[in-house]
């Protein structure tokens, strides 16, 4: 029997029933032709940008678990990944405060505090072979009763089953994950067991949406279709991110980051322990957005270290990230 995968819609309410029912939704026309363009425009020329000056992330087979960095020399690979999209462009801060995201993360997560774990753009050419099916939380060597991660997928390009939609196993998010090993056929890490996946079709606008825990992995591409996409993920405020965005984004963007977008890409202290970041000069502007702690270097009696104060030291809490998502 076929699987069957929800159906697009820009009914909020349908797509947290699908959520919940199939751990899996797709916002119709969630960006307009003209807001997807300007993406679409802005990742491919920091793409081919990477290309021609050696710092590209591609994969000669297609899949990002092989990565590797080139330059001319691989002008247009099967796969390539543009990380650390904060730091590449207004267009992608201001695609992960899109207050419908918030507003789904904070069914998604139950009220919990939530921020960025991951924001990045895949580009799948022909030729790109599939992932095997895993879900996201597979690092985690225990189940848990909520997802704690969640996916956001812009198509900046039509996905369809031949040219790399992402495959689904639907209703998979409340069980454990799939068995992955050594295929004793072929030598390579693969699916140990059986299973149908779904792919889906989506237009170029349109947003797929994951529970983390939901079974699935990027389809094979035998298409001349070039597939684009941003993919946004969310995370609990308790978990490591995948991109620690406190420490990684360049000085003149942390300058640039409103209270909003600071909460959003980590720089907030939940309950008290998660999240903390304290100066690492007299002058950093890397702070928490809620908390305010003074330099404090190593103090020994006689020695030239001195801590340095802040007019604003405080250890308390804002009220931002019930803001952010009302």
């Amino acid at each position: 029997m076929s699987l069957s995968l929800p159906q697009p819609t820009r009914d909020p309410a349908q797509i947290l029933s699908d959520l919940r029912k199939t751990g899996i939704a797709f916002h119709q026309n969630f960006l307009s032709p003209e807001q997807t363009a300007a993406l679409r425009e802005r990742v491919l020329e920091q793409a081919e940008l990477e290309i021609e000056q050696g710092v590209a992330e591609t994969s000669a087979t297609g899949t990002a678990s092989e990565t590797r960095f080139t330059g001319p020399e691989a002008p247009n690979p099967p796969f390539q990944l543009v990380s650390f999209l904060p730091n590449k462009g207004r267009v992608f801060l201001d695609l992960l405060q899109d207050q419908r995201l918030l507003e789904y993360c904070g069914e998604v997560f139950h009220g919990a505090p939530f921020f960025v774990a991951n924001q990045a753009a895949t580009i799948v050419r022909k030729g790109a072979a599939g992932q095997v099916i895993h879900t996201d939380q597979q690092a985690w060597p225990f189940l848990t009763p909520l997802p704690i991660m969640f996916n956001c997928v812009l198509a900046l390009s039509d996905f369809t089953p031949e040219n790399g939609s992402t495959c689904f196993v639907p209703a998979t998010h409340n069980g454990p994950p799939p068995r992955i090993g050594i295929d004793e056929t072929t030598g390579l890490v693969g699916n140990l067991d059986s299973f149908e996946v779904a792919a889906p079709t989506l237009k170029a606008g349109d947003m797929a949406l994951w529970d983390a825990r939901v079974w699935h992995g990027q389809g094979a591409s035998v298409s001349d279709v070039t597939r684009i996409a941003v993919i946004t993920t969310y995370v609990m405020h308790m978990v490591r991110p995948q991109d620690i965005y406190s420490a990684l984004l360049h000085d003149d963007v942390v300058a640039s980051l409103s209270p909003r977008e600071r909460s959003l890409l980590g720089f907030d202290v939940h309950f008290g322990y998660a999240g903390r970041i304290a100066p690492r000069n007299p002058e950093d502007s890397r702070s928490n957005s809620n908390f305010a702690y003074p330099y404090v270097p190593e103090l020994r009696r006689g020695g030239a270290k001195r801590a340095v104060p802040r007019g604003d030291m405080r250890i308390g809490h804002t009220e931002t990230q019930a803001e952010i998502v009302a």
